[in-house]
């Protein structure tokens, strides 16, 4: 190695021989494969009849291998869960429609495929999806869980019923189930089986927070406030935040009557979510029910600085100073509401009310004037 690199001219020269011998070794070859080729062809005018259909191959024109369906089908799988990661809901599903193609026996895939149409709207295609699933694999759960909801949503209830039964019996402790049948009794309103179901639940998970807030509702609906009450007050140990919960025992008060004691739940939401208008509106009614204004104005107010459009909140400040007999700023609400929209004639009777209480009678007359007959 050495003497290699103390005299690089040797070197060289010892190469270019090398070379010189490969390149004449080489070039017979080729000419021999050339000639060979020349005989083997019958046809010399048509010497592409000897190549393979299929293209040119590494084997001597063994024709390429089929890829099998399976693997199309594992391939588009991969391509619609590539899609569906990069938020590509068309792309995935197009690519799980073409894995169905290829492993139409494929129950999982079907189900995959449903839960696309699902989510876009196409139940009844969904629907035949997750029946060809079942077909294949009749012990699914998850297949069974999504036919049921399908089957609930189109109307076909006692579909539903019975797939529900089905995972129950399969799978005696699968929560969801239970879940989805007490809700289903409860829309066709057979309220003591659906609380039956519930409490099935609870005592499967004694921490379901769905299962008591649902048992809850039930229980309203079936007027039963006591029960009602009882479950709330267990939701809301689980979930002490819980919006929902807050809201319902607000929305419980007032049908029991008491809507002092709905004043304080619904502030108790405002807590957890100052941004819920519904709630700030209910409020502002209450307060004008039991004649506090001011409170009613400030709940308003800040309802008004939420919206894009707050000419509806204004017209209810305008009515509030009106009930409280401060008419020249029920006046200021009601112009700022017309200045946008002139049209709104209840607004324009309501500032010629006004008007009127203020004894500026020729305004009044002026502004019903400009109401339609």
């Amino acid at each position: 190695m050495l003497a290699v690199i103390q005299d690089p001219s040797r070197n060289s020269h010892w190469m270019l021989r090398f070379c010189a011998r490969s390149a004449l070794v080489l070039l017979a070859a080729a000419c021999v494969g050339l000639a060979g080729c020349a005989r083997m062809s019958d046809n010399r005018a048509h010497p592409v009849r000897t190549a393979s259909a299929e293209g040119p191959s590494p084997f001597g024109g063994v024709p390429f291998v089929k890829i099998p369906d399976s693997a199309k089908a594992m391939g588009a799988f991969l391509r619609a869960e590539a899609a569906i990661n990069n938020g590509d809901r068309k792309e995935a599903l197009a690519a799980l429609e073409e894995a169905v193609k290829y492993d139409p026996n494929n129950a999982k895939l079907r189900v995959m495929l449903a839960t696309m149409y699902v989510r876009d709207g196409r139940l009844k295609d969904a629907l035949e999806q997750v029946d060809r699933a079942i077909t294949l694999d009749p012990k699914s759960v998850r297949a069974l869980l999504l036919g049921a909801g399908i089957n609930s949503a189109l109307g076909k209830d006692q579909a539903a019923e019975q797939q529900y039964n089905s995972i129950l019996r399969l799978d005696p402790r699968n929560q969801e189930a239970h879940l989805y049948l007490g809700t289903l009794y409860a829309k066709q309103g057979k309220y003591a089986k659906a609380e039956a179901v519930f409490k099935k639940l609870i005592k499967l998970n004694p921490n379901s927070f769905l299962g008591y807030y649902y048992a809850a509702r039930v229980m309203v609906v079936a007027k039963n406030y006591k029960a009602a009450e009882s479950y709330y007050a267990k939701a809301l140990d689980l979930n002490p935040q819980s919006e929902l919960v807050l809201l319902d025992l607000a929305v419980l008060r007032e049908i029991e009557g008491k809507p002092k004691e709905a004043i304080e739940y619904y502030k108790k939401v405002l807590q957890v979510n100052p941004n819920n208008q519904l709630v700030r509106k209910r409020l502002a009614e209450l307060y004008v029910g039991q004649k506090n204004f001011d409170k009613a104005l400030r709940q308003l107010r800040h309802l008004e600085a939420m919206e894009t459009d707050p000419a509806d909140t204004r017209t209810k400040i305008g009515l509030v100073y009106f009930e409280r007999g401060d008419f020249d700023r029920a006046a200021t609400e009601f112009n700022l509401v017309l200045a946008a929209q002139p049209k709104n004639f209840r607004v324009r009777y309501y500032l010629g009310t006004v008007y009127t209480e203020l004894n500026e009678n020729d305004k009044a007359i002026e502004e019903f004037n400009k109401i339609p007959e």
